[in-house]
């Protein structure tokens, strides 16, 4: 044997226990059973929870709320009426038209309204999708398909398909799809032409990707006469998606977009005093910032983690069931030595 061999024998931290006297029992080989599926058993745990992706969520203040940023509507809408006969206006809060966004709005003649896959507003069922997948559809610039209607001449078209991607300041603000007469100047619209029945196809803020629940999408109203008023108060949340667990693609781990929470009401306001109580027919989408942004954050444990995890519960386990050994044989002995002493005292 070397002398670095016998140096390093020398500085053995873990001395070993001679064979000829290690006392081996039924009991200590039961004991290292135990110990063994304990072991194994907390191991798959670690293991399974080393794999598993959690989420966590923090809130700060919108850092975006100035004059530079701008936010993007996105709208895909099929309305019971012919084009003609519908106007869409968006107003910010200082009660301004911004007409220059028309250009970004067209108009499509539609044969027939009809439901498709939509429901009624709260009786969809979504499929939302994992960080990762939101943000893998991100890079790729996929978009959720949209179907598509039955295109015909606008003069025998009975509804109408209204697509826009809007960009307006970061404000308080509302989308109305009117009839031309109603609220605003121009030439009336009949009362009979006039059917507000509505499928959302989409409605979102911010760039759109699958997974993300918007809660109009997919929804269906319908109108009880052709005077009814709907109206929609939404409440607009910037959200940044990030993935911790892609540390190899940086550019897969970070998603900035919006998510909202919606109520509705709808409303016949034929017999309404208008100056009174107030009321335009059609579809008002009332829209409002929240001041404060949400972070998602997909991550999992750290392997260096996972290792500290796993050496203190097999260090654990050991001085433990180590001590419980003890304690065991202390009381046997001790039980053993009283049972011995009141044998002796019997035999006096």
């Amino acid at each position: 044997m070397g002398a670095w061999a016998k140096r390093l024998i020398w500085l053995d931290a873990f001395p070993k226990v001679e064979h000829n006297i290690q006392d081996a029992s039924r009991s200590g080989g039961a004991l290292t059973i135990v110990v063994s599926l304990i072991l194994a058993w907390f191991v798959y745990s670690e293991l399974a929870t080393l794999r598993t992706v959690h989420h966590a969520y923090a809130f700060d203040v919108d850092p975006t709320r100035s004059v530079g940023h701008r936010l993007q509507i996105n709208f895909d809408v099929t309305i019971a009426m012919q084009c003609e006969h519908i106007r869409v206006d968006v107003l910010d809060v200082s009660a301004v038209s911004l007409e220059s966004l028309q250009a970004e709005i067209t108009k499509e003649p539609v044969a027939e309204f009809t439901a498709g896959n939509a429901k009624l507003l709260g009786q969809q069922v979504w499929n939302r999708a994992s960080v990762d997948k939101m943000l893998q559809n991100a890079h790729a610039h996929k978009r959720p398909a949209t179907p598509r209607s039955p295109k015909t001449d606008d003069s025998a078209a009975k509804a109408c398909r209204v697509q826009g991607n809007i960009h307006v300041a970061k404000v308080t603000g509302m989308l109305h799809f009117t009839a031309p007469g109603h609220g605003y100047m121009g030439e009336h619209t009949s009362h009979d032409s006039m059917n507000f029945t509505h499928r959302f196809d989409s409605f979102s803020f911010g760039d759109v990707f699958p997974g993300i629940v918007n809660p109009l999408d997919n929804s269906l109203e319908i109108a009880d006469s052709h005077m009814d008023m709907f109206q929609y108060f939404i409440s607009v949340v910037p959200t940044l998606f990030q993935d911790k667990t892609r540390h190899w693609l940086p550019q897969l781990r970070h998603l900035e977009t919006n998510q909202y929470a919606v109520t509705n009401y709808q409303r016949n306001i034929e017999n309404v005093n208008m100056q009174s109580e107030g009321g335009i027919p059609g579809i008002f989408i009332k829209y409002q910032l929240e001041p404060v942004n949400i972070q998602v954050t997909q991550y999992q444990q750290s392997l260096s983690h996972f290792l500290t995890r796993l050496s203190g519960i097999i260090g654990g386990i050991f001085v433990t069931m180590g001590m419980v050994l003890k304690l065991f044989w202390t009381t046997v002995h001790f039980y053993r030595k009283l049972t011995a002493s009141a044998q002796g005292y019997s035999h006096i």
